[in-house]
């Protein structure tokens, strides 16, 4: 079944206002994965599992998987699908904001103390909000993979005297690199 015949079956569609954007390329998921070089001793953090590509893979190599996503039809879709996955856990809400879950909470979830991983595939308008939020948490993820748009990773990768206030933010607490081009969007890899 495509991705818009199950949207459309679920009565769910993308939200501008959350950037939402659905990957199912099992390459680029996988590629992902790889770059976060996920491992059966890991607990990762998947923010915004929309409809859960990606879940499935890192619920493949990874110890724990614990997803968050903001809209109450895709978490209730992530909730069904993953049910029987023992390593998968759904919390409905964001990391920051009106639905608060926080990286913290998602963390203690997810039954790890430290150190943890987070992936996503993160929408534009959002990235630099998240990414800060995440590093000045009290208990900083090991490693970061996100997804970004082109002009995004150029931001947090750029040096001086080109830098923003994003590449400052983030490389205060990491080390980011732009891994690989991905059509019109970047992997970027932080490493604390």
């Amino acid at each position: 079944m495509s991705l818009k015949a199950t949207l459309d079956a679920r009565g769910l569609a993308p939200r501008k206002k959350w950037g939402a954007a659905f990957s199912h390329d099992m390459r680029l998921l996988e590629s992902i994965a790889d770059a976060a070089q996920v491992t059966r001793d890991d607990t990762v953090l998947e923010i915004g599992p929309g409809m859960g590509h990606l879940t499935r893979v890192l619920a493949q190599r990874a110890a724990r998987v614990v997803a968050v996503e903001v809209d109450a039809g895709l978490t209730e879709k992530l909730l069904a699908d993953f049910s029987a996955t023992a390593n998968v856990a759904i919390l409905r809400g964001d990391v920051f904001g009106r639905r608060t879950v926080g990286v913290d909470r998602a963390r203690r979830r997810a039954g790890s103390p430290c150190p943890y991983k987070i992936v996503a595939n993160l929408p534009y308008y959002i990235t630099s909000a998240i990414l800060r939020h995440v590093l000045e948490t009290q208990h900083k993820p090991r490693v970061i993979v996100v997804l970004v748009q082109r002009e995004v990773a150029q931001r947090i990768v750029a040096q001086p005297p080109e830098m923003s206030l994003l590449a400052v933010s983030v490389q205060f607490f990491a080390q980011p690199r732009v891994i690989r081009t991905i059509a019109a969007a970047h992997s970027i890899h932080v490493h604390k």
